[in-house]
């Protein structure tokens, strides 16, 4: 029998507060950009790890992996600043912003957590998933000349806050998008590990 998949990826969620203001600042974009599949702020979260199809079987392991992991790091200041996108070339563009401060934090928490990741049953892909670069992606079906002027808007430090956790989800895909569920809230260390 095969054991069910589950759609999983770690994450770190967007606090209300900082999306509220990004809401804000981005609202001229939407409203000139309308033809965009935007992002909704209120489930946006900044994917480190993404797992894809993961036996349920083996979802508490990854749990206690990320637990590991993130035992390892303490909390950290992340702002938003810059903005690009991805795809071309026959795929839809996905439009996202960048990180400023707190991202080779963020790049290293990611790095652990993968390197955890691949020594379980069927994650071993993992290993050829390459580094991971920090963003939150805030439109998808994006014209070219979005990324442009949200690199503009957003060429100084944009929102900032201090992550102290993650989230392991699960995602289930629908008609109307993805609905994320979050499997497990994973706290970084309250102090620094010893040497």
């Amino acid at each position: 029998m095969v054991a069910e998949a589950w759609r999983t990826f770690v994450a770190i969620p967007l606090p209300a507060g900082v999306a509220t203001t990004l809401e804000a600042r981005l609202a001229p974009h939407r409203a000139a950009h309308a033809q965009a599949r935007w992002s909704d702020l209120a489930d946006a979260h900044l994917t480190l790890v993404f797992l894809g199809a993961t036996p349920a079987t083996v979802v508490p392991a990854v749990v206690d992996a990320v637990t590991r992991a993130a035992a390892g790091h303490v909390p950290f200041r992340v702002a938003l600043h810059g903005a690009g996108s991805f795809g071309g070339r026959g795929r839809p563009l996905v439009a996202w912003l960048g990180i400023g401060a707190g991202a080779a934090e963020l790049t290293a928490l990611a790095a652990d957590i993968r390197a955890r990741l691949m020594t379980l049953p069927g994650l071993a892909y993992l290993a050829g998933a390459g580094e991971m670069r920090p963003h939150l992606t805030v439109a998808r079906r994006a014209p070219a000349s979005l990324a442009p002027l949200l690199r503009s808007a957003f060429a100084d430090e944009g929102p900032a806050w201090t992550i102290d956790g993650l989230v392991v989800m699960r995602s289930h895909l629908g008609r109307d998008g993805a609905r994320h569920e979050p499997l497990a809230n994973v706290p970084l260390a309250a102090f620094p590990p010893s040497p």
